[in-house]
């Protein structure tokens, strides 16, 4: 685009979110429904060193959060990844292949989280898994068509909605459970190698329930 005098003159996206958008979004995005699909997996596969695999997983993410956070801010634009690397490398191709990846994780995490939605609404509702995956997908694809203001604004409400449900949880495990304060200590294993070989492998699991960060740079623009 160009204005009267010639000169270029960027355009870019409105601005219409608030930094209660943000922070309802990014928490949403973040915690997400992973958590709650991934805590019994984790278990598992750790048993007491679940916790420790979550902790260990949020450190290997919080480098890639970091970059984020300052990659957001010098660039504040809706392409992101994509974005950054046309900037750092200058290639069209490179960034392409970039964003079509971008694509792909988000098809999968989106499927992923489907599936896990379609468990979780089959305990109250006697449909078919597959019915209620389309259901679950149909109706997120709904949400994302309405303007940005509004789908964020749904999206925080889901993050309340989200961080309830797990304060109730931990609340129900702190106070109605026996003993689950007392057996923290167990979570340390100590040096069993094979047991920190679990927690080790759990925590690749675990990212997941950590992955969407990411998409906080998206509505930055």
């Amino acid at each position: 685009m160009t204005d009267a005098s010639g000169a270029s003159a960027r355009t870019g996206l409105k601005r219409s979110l608030t930094l209660t958008h943000a922070v309802l979004y990014g928490l949403g995005v973040t915690i997400g429904a992973g958590i709650y699909v991934l805590v019994g997996l984790a278990a598992g596969r750790s048993g007491m060193g679940a916790p420790l695999a979550f902790v260990l997983a949020a450190f290997m993410l919080s480098f890639s959060a970091a970059t984020f956070a300052e990659l957001g801010t010098r660039m504040p634009v809706a392409a992101s990844e994509a974005a950054y690397v046309k900037a750092a490398f200058g290639s069209q191709p490179f960034s392409l292949a970039v964003g079509l990846l971008v694509v792909v994780t988000a098809m999968i995490s989106g499927a992923t989280i489907s599936v896990g939605s379609a468990g979780y609404l089959s305990v109250f509702l006697g449909l078919e898994p597959k019915l209620l995956i389309a259901i679950v997908v149909l109706a997120m694809g709904a949400v994302a068509s309405l303007s940005t203001a509004r789908s964020v604004s749904l999206a925080g409400a889901m993050t309340l909605v989200e961080t309830g449900g797990l304060a109730l949880i931990i609340g129900a495990g702190i106070f109605a459970g026996e003993g689950v304060v007392s057996r923290l200590p167990e979570a340390w294993p100590g040096f069993v190698l094979d047991a920190w070989a679990d927690i080790g492998a759990t925590s690749l699991v675990a990212v997941f329930a950590f992955i969407g960060f990411e998409h906080l740079v998206n509505i930055s623009e």
